[in-house]
């Protein structure tokens, strides 16, 4: 009886697979900084936006209190 393909051993070298596994972790630990890296800019960028509103904000505040 042929045993199911999740049983059977792999051939591949357990090195190799090692290997592999750490590749694809070293990979996933990449995209995961990069994303984390795109949303770090994106709160900078916004937190400057918001910073010129309050600027904004204060100068009419300024100009309604010297009325």
């Amino acid at each position: 009886m042929k045993m199911p393909f999740h049983l059977a051993r792999s051939k591949t070298n357990p090195s190799a697979l090692a290997a592999m596994g750490a590749n694809r972790a070293k990979e996933q630990a990449q995209d995961r900084q990069l994303e984390l890296l795109e949303m770090a800019r994106n709160s900078a960028t916004r937190i400057v936006e918001l910073t010129e509103l309050v600027g904004e904000l204060q100068d009419r505040i300024a100009v309604l209190e010297a009325r």
